[in-house]
């Protein structure tokens, strides 16, 4: 439940807005509405407006308490829906009046979110009006597009025509759903302070995505990227990174979207392997892992998951206390896979399908252990691959610039001819060029590279190169295998 602790406490004055999502991280905004129950949030002027049987039912209900109001839901069924929305197409919208309006949205929230019942009554009474021009539907797209209204209401009403749209099967209602999908992704590419916050975007997806057609919609206008910006902006916030996890576990039953999680410019493996680690709650180890297993029949995302260290924490995490049975098979399914797969996936063949994407990964093939192994295969075809390394050295991508510095180095330190192979290739002039780069990490592995005794060059040149390039950052280190000079 998404409810505050606050919230359960208030046992008298409970009503259905403490289910509501709207007031995540908005505890005060909760606060203040409660307060104001008993006055049934119309003053007399407002009242004059509405119906009298209308009021008599909304009063009653607005004054209630949670169990009495389930109690009127379940007894007026769509009866109850029509009258909040009477209620809020007579009452103005001017500042005066919009305090009603932040309490029925998030109530009706609330309701979809408590009972099933609930929500099978509002998408009959709106299915029942005919089209997706219908008046209730139509209302809350315009609440949405209206200017000035406080974000509660923005949230609550995007939230209940995610789940209304994720509820409805008439294909009449096609065409809308994919026009507030849209909007909503286009809402979350906006930079700055957006209308709704990335948390209510991220659970009105997760309704969208249970459709797999929509979840089609969502890949082809750049859904993904919309992922990834949660990863980066809210890698610790527990209730973001489950519904943002909870996305890519959807996402991960249509084929559309294997490829997207192989894709290196998205990092979701990577990124739900390091919330794993962050935030160790069985809900985000439970979603994450429903997602791997459904990545399992991809050889390249097992790949994936393999290079991104998942083995480990999955071990990790197979010792720790872990109750939930099926977690616990999910857990040991993928210890499996991931150990039947790890040799095949550190072999030189991997190495080359790096090579031959001109995209290089920090991998178990970029090791010690991997050159030591596999040096002599670099051999074929006239050190064809060493030479595609020294290409890279030129590559406007730091990473393959960092990750060719180093495997070159290694190959210079097992192959007996390593020296002479890349001065062949003029892979020395090129590693000197790197001394300068502005990305640390390549001027520090192009430097490593030059220094040591065994590899490019001498010591002494290194210092020299790097007195001639008016470098002020020297200083001497010892690490295990190399010298370093930065």
């Amino acid at each position: 439940s998404t409810q505050s602790t606050w919230g359960k406490q208030q046992s008298i004055m409970s009503s259905y807005l403490v289910l509501s999502q709207a007031f995540y991280q908005r505890e005060q905004g909760l606060r203040d509405l409660i307060n104001k129950q008993k006055t049934g949030y119309l003053d007399a002027d407002q009242q004059k407006q509405v119906n009298k049987d209308t009021l008599d039912i909304f009063l009653r209900f607005a004054k209630s308490d949670l169990a009495q109001q389930r109690d009127t839901a379940n007894k007026l069924d769509k009866k109850l829906f029509q009258v909040l929305f009477e209620v809020l197409e007579v009452i103005q919208t001017e500042t005066q009046s919009r305090m009603i309006f932040s309490y029925i949205f998030p109530t009706i929230d609330g309701m979809l979110f408590d009972d099933k019942r609930n929500l099978q009554n509002l998408t009959d009474l709106i299915v029942s009006q005919g089209d997706a021009s219908s008046s209730v539907l139509k209302y809350l797209h315009n609440t949405f597009v209206k200017p000035d209204f406080d974000i509660i209401v923005y949230e609550s009403c995007a939230r209940i025509l995610s789940i209304v749209y994720s509820n409805i099967q008439n294909p009449k209602f096609d065409r809308s759903k994919e026009d507030f999908l849209s909007l909503l992704l286009n809402i979350a590419e906006q930079s700055g302070k957006k209308k709704i916050s990335e948390y209510c975007l991220v659970t009105c997806f997760v309704h969208f995505l249970k459709d797999q057609k929509t979840c089609v919609t969502f890949l082809n206008n750049n859904g993904i990227k919309t992922i990834t910006s949660n990863f980066e902006s809210h890698s610790t916030d527990l209730q973001v990174m489950y519904y943002n996890i909870l996305c890519l576990w959807l996402i991960s039953y249509t084929q559309e979207s294997h490829p997207y999680f192989v894709k290196l410019e998205y990092k979701l493996i990577q990124s739900i392997i390091d919330v794993m680690q962050k935030i160790s709650r069985e809900k985000i180890l439970r979603v994450a892992c429903s997602t791997f297993k459904n990545l399992s029949e991809n050889h390249d995302a097992v790949e994936v998951m393999v290079d991104c260290g998942l083995l480990r924490i999955v071990d990790v995490v197979v010792r720790g206390n872990i109750k939930d049975v099926e977690l616990k098979e999910d857990l040991e399914f993928l210890g499996q896979l991931l150990e039947k797969n790890i040799r095949i996936l550190t072999s030189f063949e991997k190495y080359t399908k790096e090579i031959a994407a001109i995209q290089l990964e920090w991998s178990p093939v970029h090791s010690e252990r991997f050159w030591k192994d596999n040096v002599k295969k670099f051999e074929e075809g006239n050190f064809y691959y060493i030479n595609e390394l020294v290409k890279l050295l030129s590559s406007d991508k730091p990473k393959n610039q960092a990750i060719a510095c180093y495997d070159l180095g290694e190959f210079c330190r097992f192959h007996p001819f390593g020296k002479n192979v890349i001065e062949k290739f003029d892979g020395k002039e090129k590693i000197l060029e790197l001394v300068n780069s502005t990305n640390s990490q390549v001027r520090e592995l192009s430097l490593i590279h030059i220094s040591e005794p065994t590899r490019l060059l001498s010591i002494s040149y290194a210092v020299f190169c790097l007195k001639k390039k008016k470098q002020n950052y020297l200083s001497l280190y010892y690490c295990p295998h190399h010298m370093y000079i930065l």
